[in-house]
């Protein structure tokens, strides 16, 4: 007597839910890959961002320290309350004003205008459109100037980094010092 063995498959239903559960499994895992990658760009932009303003007001800090050893006045670089765009800067020439010394040879430059924009040239971050574009604007804002006997006495540096995310409104990082004359004389 001879056997036949019956061979069983996959009928076309269990081919089917099989089907369905990988394609489920697929796209829940390119949609967590997609949104890691996503919030690792944004968490990047970020950082570089506080970075940024970090050193916004480092370059303040510098200024104001390099006028006091320098026998200028505390707040050259920046005396009026406004906007102003800020970057580290070595000047090649010698200025002869105060105003052009405080904003041209103090480690950094500052100079007003409204195009904040940051281009990245050999490392170092810049205003001057030279560079690859970045996605970064940069701006150093003054206010809150305090007064005593018609000499400035303390102010508020507030470096405010904005750049645009893809269909979302802008990102914006603010760090905000209050800057005094504690060398009176």
């Amino acid at each position: 007597m001879k056997f036949i063995e019956k061979k069983s498959g996959f009928s076309l239903i269990q081919t089917i839910v099989a089907i369905v559960i990988l394609a489920l499994s697929l796209s829940a895992t390119i949609t967590l890959v997609t949104t890691v990658l996503n919030q690792t760009d944004l968490n990047k932009k970020r950082i570089t961002g506080t970075y940024l303003a970090q050193e916004c007001l480092e370059l303040v800090r510098n200024i104001r320290d390099s006028a006091w050893k320098q026998n200028l006045s505390w707040n050259c670089g920046f005396s009026d309350e406004g906007e102003y765009l800020i970057q580290s800067h070595k000047s090649t020439t010698q200025s002869s004003t105060e105003k052009d010394i405080c904003q041209n040879e103090l480690g950094a430059k500052i100079t007003t205008g409204s195009d904040g924009k940051l281009f990245l040239k050999n490392g170092v971050f810049t205003h001057d459109g030279s560079g690859k574009e970045t996605p970064f604007e940069r701006k150093l804002i003054i206010s809150d100037k305090k007064e005593v006997d018609s000499k400035t006495t303390q102010i508020t540096a507030t470096c405010k980094i904005t750049w645009d995310q893809k269909n979302q409104n802008p990102e914006i990082i603010e760090i905000s010092e209050v800057l005094s004359n504690w060398q009176k004389k």
